[in-house]
């Protein structure tokens, strides 16, 4: 639901672009530490993120690839 004036509205948009100058990993620095369940639910919102190199190229890289915080390794319970 987005805010508005007498009614909230119900978004109808399915992609949703967030730019930064800071790495992902750089932001919500409190929240990584002391709330990673937050921190994560964040991260499994996003599914890609893009860099922008100094030499004009883009990095992509799939989010589902990067380990979230404080995840426990499968194999060792």
């Amino acid at each position: 639901m987005l805010p508005a004036r007498y009614a909230d509205k119900t978004a109808c948009y399915t992609k949703v672009i967030i730019t930064s100058n800071l790495p992902l990993d750089a932001q919500y620095i409190v929240e990584q530490h002391k709330k990673p369940e937050t921190y994560n639910a964040l991260l499994r919102r996003i599914n890609y993120v893009e860099e922008f190199l100094p030499n004009g190229t883009v990095k992509r890289m799939k989010l589902n690839d990067v380990v979230s915080i404080n995840k426990k390794d499968e194999g060792n319970g």
